[in-house]
C-alpha cells in the first residue's frame, strides 16, 4: 500500500527532476551565451591586433576577462537564486501535503506507532510529552491510561504535528515532530540540488 510518506517522496523526485532539468537547461544556454561572447571578443582582438601596441592588447584582454567574470557571476547567482526558489516551492507543496495528512486517519496509526516505539521513554518516572494542540485532544486520554506518569503539554502548531518527549530523569530529549522531519528533507534535497546545480 502506498503511504502518504511514499506519495510525498515520489512527488519530490518528479518536482527535483524536473527543476534539475530546468536549471541543466538555463546553465546550458548560459554557457552558451559565454562562448559567444569569448568569440566574439576575440573576433575583436583579432582585428585591432596589427594597430594596437602590447599596452593596449594587455588591456582588451583585462576588459575580456572582465565581462567573462562578470557572465559567470551571473550564472552563479541565477543558479543559488534558482536552487533557494525550488527548496521554497518544494517545502510549500511539503508542507500542504502534511497538512492533509494530520487530518487522515492514516495520521492517528502514525502517532500510535510513534508512540509504541517510543514507549520506554515513556515508562519512565518523570516524563513530559509535547503535542500541538489539536493532537492534545486526540491524544491525552489514551496515553494517560498507558502511562499515567506522562505530563501531557503542548508546543506550536509550527511543528504540525507529532511530539516531543522529554524525560526529566534522564535528561533525553526525543523529537519525533513533523517539522524536524520536513527540516530534515529540505537539507536533503538542498544537498542534492546543490550537487545538481553543481554540474
Amino acid at each position: 500500500m502506498i503511504t502518504v510518506e511514499d506519495k510525498i517522496r515520489t512527488f519530490s523526485k518528479y518536482v527535483y527532476d524536473k527543476q534539475v532539468k530546468k536549471s541543466n537547461e538555463v546553465t546550458k544556454d548560459m554557457d552558451e551565451k559565454n562562448k559567444l561572447l569569448l568569440e566574439i571578443k576575440q573576433k575583436e582582438l583579432e582585428e585591432k591586433y596589427s594597430t594596437l601596441t602590447e599596452k593596449s592588447m594587455k588591456n582588451a584582454e583585462a576588459e575580456s576577462q572582465k565581462i567573462i567574470s562578470t557572465a559567470k557571476l551571473e550564472a552563479k547567482n541565477s543558479i543559488l537564486n534558482l536552487k533557494r526558489d525550488l527548496l521554497m516551492q518544494f517545502s510549500g507543496e511539503v508542507l500542504q501535503s502534511l497538512d492533509t495528512f494530520v487530518k487522515d486517519k492514516v495520521y492517528i496509526s502514525y502517532i500510535n506507532k510513534l508512540l509504541e516505539d517510543s514507549k520506554e521513554y515513556l515508562q519512565q518516572t518523570e516524563v513530559k510529552i509535547f503535542f500541538v494542540e489539536r493532537d492534545v485532544k486526540k491524544f491525552t486520554s489514551e496515553l494517560k491510561s498507558k502511562y499515567p506518569n506522562v505530563e501531557v503539554l503542548t508546543i506550536s502548531d509550527e511543528n504540525i504535528g507529532g511530539f516531543i518527549i522529554e524525560s526529566i530523569s534522564t535528561n533525553e530529549r526525543i523529537d519525533r515532530t513533523i517539522l524536524r522531519k520536513v527540516n530534515e528533507w529540505k537539507n536533503e534535497i538542498g544537498i542534492r540540488l546543490y550537487e545538481a546545480l553543481e554540474k
